[in-house]
């Protein structure tokens, strides 16, 4: 009988675990994409600076969580998109830092590409 508790008790935390970890990773995305279109449209580098803080906290929040479905290698291949990201988002804060507002914006642009190439794969 306690094997049975048990199990039951593993299943269902289980149950409750992986929709929970695929709703983070969804509001991770949404928040990344949120704060991509208020980095966009920036227009001073101030508000710029305040928002990549956020955009990059989300983005390792994704980073971090694991899609269901994806085995080891296709693991560290959506961990290296999203490095892509935040590398380039990186980028972006720095020359923003420079005060160098409309290179930072142009920078963004590569984000689509990624984007499009990781989702193709994993959405």
């Amino acid at each position: 009988m306690n094997k049975k508790l048990k199990s039951l008790l593993a299943v269902s935390i289980l149950a409750i675990t992986v929709p929970v970890l695929a709703n983070s990773i969804e509001t991770s995305m949404k928040q990344m994409d949120k704060q991509i279109s208020v980095l966009s449209s920036a227009t001073d580098s101030e508000t710029f600076l305040k928002h990549t803080p956020t955009f990059i906290e989300a983005a390792k929040a994704s980073q971090n969580a694991r899609p269901k479905g994806l085995n080891d290698r296709q693991f560290k291949d959506y961990q290296s998109g999203l490095q892509q990201v935040i590398d380039v988002v990186g980028q972006a804060e720095t020359l923003a830092k420079e005060g160098k507002l409309d290179e930072a914006k142009s920078v963004l642009n590569q984000l689509g590409p990624i984007k499009k190439a990781y989702h193709k794969k994993y959405k």
